[in-house]
């Protein structure tokens, strides 16, 4: 397994999350129909989890969620935003390439993560609109809107840098992560174009351990 040292920050977030009050849940707020069905009792999850951090999140059906919640299913995450004309349908394009070789969504096969830079336009009616326009069904896309701070955490850790544009674009790097069932980074493809190879060998890999295994 890759070990990145922006990941050495996690046990340090996930402490100082723990030392404050938990928000509490509204009742309008659902589990997400993404994530992965919680075992009776879960394993706790490695401190160089991104799974350890305690942010919020709300996918494209409106379900609030935090990351932990995907857990029990091998991820390929990308950061995105759906105003993007050149970068971004590149990396989906790369991400559809890597769909097309597993097996189906309902077999236990991984899940694509879509994370929006755009807090402020890609809302989860904005990422819904989105889905349905690309044609990436539920049961395999997850995506996923967060606040500022919540976006600019994520892409610290894995090491994704972007920024905003005067013109309210996203000028940002091309990074294709693959993350384990228990939320560990064990690859990164960086840059636009080239070989899929090693994010097939990474996916089969993490797909082969089967420590949270579900087949959500």
């Amino acid at each position: 397994m890759i070990r990145f040292p922006l990941l050495l920050l996690l046990p340090l977030l996930a402490t100082a999350a723990d030392a404050a009050d938990p928000p509490a849940t509204p009742p309008c707020c659902q589990p997400s129909a993404h994530a992965a069905p919680a075992a009776e009792t879960a394993p706790a999850l490695p401190a160089t989890s991104l799974y350890a951090l305690h942010s919020p999140w709300t996918d494209q059906d409106g379900h609030a969620l935090q990351l932990g919640d995907l857990a029990g299913r091998v991820r390929v995450v990308a950061m995105i935003f759906t105003h993007c004309q050149y970068a971004c349908p590149r990396i989906l394009s790369e991400l559809r390439e890597l769909e097309a070789d597993l097996p189906a969504a309902d077999d236990g096969g991984p899940g694509f993560v879509l994370i929006s830079f755009d807090s402020a336009r890609d809302d989860p009616a904005a990422l819904r609109e989105f889905a349905a326009q690309q044609q990436l069904p539920a049961a395999r896309w997850t995506l996923l809107h967060g606040d500022a701070a919540a976006v600019r955490e994520l892409s610290v850790l894995l090491d994704v840098p972007f920024r905003e544009d005067p013109d309210g674009n996203f000028s940002h790097a091309s990074v294709i992560s693959v993350l384990d069932r228990e939320g560990r980074l064990v690859h990164q493809k960086r840059g636009l174009g080239g070989p899929l190879e090693d994010c097939r060998r990474a996916i089969t890999a993490a797909q082969s351990d089967t420590r949270l295994a579900t087949s959500g």
